[in-house]
């Protein structure tokens, strides 16, 4: 019944409702935004749209806890093939959320932000399709040059240093501002 019903459950009624919370969490209209995600949400839960609105508010709220929980909401709706950009692109403002929240954070939470956010650039490095690559292996040097992992560092960008014709420009030039950035002198001149 699920999947008959799913189709009209994603009509026009859910997306009007989807595209005005966007509308409304972009002019900092919060407090509607998130009425209109929660009732997108009570039409269909198999998309991630409502979850991002309702992140992105609780982030603007700092709510942080909130924000990290609707994200992960919002990659679990977005199992569906179709939705494997927006799946990824969460992923990585989890990470980038997460670890941003991290550097500010008292010495009792820091180690769990680090922890989320390592597990969305994880799991974007293990899927980054065909442009969250770099995004994913830029958001791990990242964690590990907060940790002072040099290993981890150095392995960020291993497969640019063995084999740099097979990535482009920018990707050899994040990968050398990595290495400037972390005292890998040799590794940054080389990938430079």
């Amino acid at each position: 019944c699920a999947s008959q019903t799913a189709a009209w459950r994603q009509q026009k009624g859910w997306v009007d409702l989807v595209n005005q919370s966007f509308e409304l969490a972009n002019t900092d209209k919060l407090d509607s935004a998130v009425t209109l995600a929660k009732r997108s949400l009570q039409l269909s839960k198999n998309a991630p749209y409502g979850y991002m609105v309702l992140a992105q508010s609780a982030a603007k709220h700092n709510q942080s806890k909130e924000a990290i929980d609707y994200y992960k909401q919002a990659i679990a709706a977005a199992k569906d093939t179709s939705q494997a950009d927006a799946r990824r692109q969460i992923q990585l403002t989890l990470g980038n959320y997460a670890s941003d929240l991290a550097e500010a954070a008292p010495a009792a939470e820091k180690a769990a932000l680090l922890a989320e956010a390592k597990a969305a650039f994880d799991a974007l490095a293990k899927d980054p399709g065909t442009k969250f690559a770099d995004a994913a292996r830029n958001g791990q040097a990242k964690l590990a040059a907060a940790r002072g992992d040099t290993a981890a560092i150095r392995g960020s960008y291993a497969d640019q240093l063995a084999n740099p014709s097979a990535f482009s420009y920018n990707s050899l030039m994040n990968a050398a501002v990595t290495a400037a950035r972390t005292d890998q002198n040799k590794d940054a001149i080389k990938l430079f």
